[in-house]
């Protein structure tokens, strides 16, 4: 308990003077959010770009679970493309 207690304060402090450093100086505020925002912009590119990729869908399972496993990817149409049963 006694290290979390000290985990916390240093986690408060270090917050305390990022917000007197952001109000004393704005610009910085961009520079601290700037970089996470670019960051999922381009992880919202990468993500549309593999989106309806054209995929084969083989299931070697024969059973219940193999089917339904099958037709639970099939409709979450994240990709486009046949299905085949071996």
């Amino acid at each position: 308990m006694k290290m979390l207690r000290a985990f916390v304060r240093a986690v408060w402090t270090i917050c305390k003077k990022d917000v007197r450093v952001w109000l004393r100086q704005p610009a910085n505020v961009a520079i601290t959010v700037l970089p996470a925002l670019a960051l999922l912009f381009v992880d919202a590119l990468s993500a549309g770009a593999v989106g309806r990729s054209p995929v084969a869908l083989v299931t070697l399972d024969q059973g219940a679970r193999g089917q339904q496993m099958a037709q639970v990817i099939h409709q979450a149409d994240l990709f486009r493309g046949p299905t085949s049963f071996a």
